[in-house]
């Protein structure tokens, strides 16, 4: 990904590099159906990293 731009991603496993994300959503229920499959994606990818 970002090739064609000469980009490219670099892990950092420094300890300054570590960031937590919040996602607060007053009713997931009231989501738009694009919003809502984000936010289950971003809850299933912390799940299966919490148990990593």
């Amino acid at each position: 990904m970002g090739h064609p731009l000469g980009l490219a991603a670099v892990a950092l496993d420094e300890d300054w590099a570590a960031r937590s994300l919040v996602i607060v959503v007053r009713d997931s229920e009231a989501l738009s159906p694009v919003s809502r499959l984000l936010f289950e994606h971003l809850r299933s990818v912390e799940a299966a990293g919490a148990h990593a």
